[in-house]
């Protein structure tokens, strides 16, 4: 099964370096393309860091999407996954750190079942942001996805609803599990999520984030 990664970046290029060094360490032999899409960085070296390190060393088989405008993570996913042609794709945010193969045992699992939906943390209890009603909405968080190629084109991705981001993660749960899909969470302690490193924390994203809520509630409540 070819794989692709692909992997949403604006600006913070340490970061960026810091995940393709441990894609290459960890994972190459199972790896087959990796696809920067550039948000629009407007960091000084950004993408000449990619091209006089990587390019040039060829340690990886990277190809760079650059955006002529931000759009945010969601919408610079869904580009980076619609131009991946592997059988199995994966998704990872920036600020992830991966100390092991996980992308070898993503191929394992979905060689066994090509019905999932896969992340490293499966959050199915009540997060404080996830149940309506009484019902709680289980779902893997985005910073780590990985599905077939035909499982993402028949979600049809992302909902841009949620543009730039936030509860898109639990919104492409949902739709993968209405269309008979199970999710499963590899739970790797070598995988983290440092968070936070290129959207932040503060009030205007909260603000988002209670709006998008919203939009899940209307959609799926």
């Amino acid at each position: 099964m070819r794989t692709s990664i692909v992997i949403p970046a604006y600006n913070r290029y340490d970061l960026l370096h810091q995940l393709l060094f441990d894609l290459y360490k960890n994972c190459l032999d199972d790896i087959d393309e990796v696809i920067v899409v550039n948000d629009a960085s407007t960091e000084d070296g950004f993408e000449n860091g990619l091209r006089d390190f990587w390019f040039k060393q060829g340690h990886l088989p990277l190809k760079l999407k650059s955006l002529s405008k931000n759009v945010g993570f969601l919408k610079a996913a869904n580009k980076g996954m619609a131009e991946a042609d592997g059988d199995v794709l994966c998704l990872i945010s920036t600020d992830v750190l991966i100390k092991t193969n996980i992308i070898r045992r993503v191929k394992e699992s979905l060689l066994m079942n090509q019905k999932q939906l896969i992340g490293n943390r499966l959050i199915n209890f009540d997060s404080g942001w996830n149940t309506f009603n009484g019902k709680t909405f289980p779902y893997v968080e985005g910073w780590f996805l990985a599905c077939t190629k035909d499982a993402w084109k028949d979600v049809g991705g992302f909902d841009e609803i949620y543009a730039p981001a936030d509860f898109e993660d639990v919104d492409l749960s949902t739709t993968f599990e209405s269309k008979g899909y199970s999710l499963c969470g590899m739970n790797n302690s070598l995988v983290t999520h440092i968070g936070a490193q290129t959207y932040g924390y503060n009030p205007e994203r909260e603000s988002i984030t209670r709006a998008n809520q919203k939009k899940f509630e209307a959609k799926w409540v």
